[in-house]
């Protein structure tokens, strides 16, 4: 890789990794703080829920919806919500939309080299360089987090609509107006052993949340 090239990545693992971690003016009155790897459908999630709660960018324009680490200056009423989902489906998506460069450094990657230029090549190098798995388990096993953390994989979004209505304090009746489940673009995924073996930590995490969890859960009144 030219020397320029690397410069330029290297300045955009400062813009997106160490500038975000210093918007604290950001968080101030956010109720609901969204937050995940990226293509998990994070962006309509949080279209939602902002017509109810004051939350972060839906389109990440305050560059904080993808923060690799948890910040300490949340607000201590604010709810994070962790999106997820299945790993395969996130980064062929992010391919799909030729994002996947941008995301691995506002994913925590500090390597300034540029990721493969298609999907199954990225798979090929066995190799999780979009930061997919860390970025779930430095948001999993935060230990200075002491908001209501609540997970929830993409695909279980309609299964726990209202539990997660119930835990943002928005009326569950508001569930009818909730857009309708649609065949992801990206959703078909080819099963084979080397895709699985290179996301094994990740699916574990998967099966041990649950496809909903809250985390610091406090008595609702």
């Amino acid at each position: 890789m030219p020397k320029a090239s690397k410069f330029k990545n290297i300045l955009k693992i400062f813009y997106y990794q160490l500038s975000p971690l210093l918007k604290k003016k950001e968080f101030k009155g956010i109720e609901v703080y969204i937050v995940s790897h990226g293509g998990v459908g994070t962006t309509f999630l949080a279209e939602y829920i902002s017509n109810y709660k004051k939350t972060n960018d839906p389109y990440d324009r305050d560059k904080i919806k993808h923060l690799p680490r948890p910040p300490s200056f949340v607000g201590k009423d604010c709810v994070i919500l962790y999106i997820y989902g299945n790993p395969k489906t996130a980064a062929k998506s992010l391919y799909r939309r030729g994002y996947q460069n941008l995301q691995k450094y506002k994913n925590g990657s500090i390597s300034p080299s540029s990721l493969p230029s298609t999907f199954r090549s990225y798979f090929d190098k066995q190799n999780d360089s979009l930061c997919l798995t860390r970025h779930l388990k430095k948001w999993k096993n935060s230990k200075k987090i002491k908001n209501k953390l609540i997970f929830i994989h993409y695909d279980k979004i309609w299964d726990h609509l209202e539990d997660l209505l119930l835990e943002l304090s928005i009326p569950t009746t508001e569930s009818l107006t909730f857009p309708k489940r649609k065949v992801r673009k990206t959703s078909i995924v080819d099963e084979d052993e080397n895709l699985t073996e290179m996301y094994f930590e990740y699916m574990q995490i998967e099966e041990l949340l649950g496809g909903f969890y809250v985390k610091n859960a406090t008595t609702r009144p």
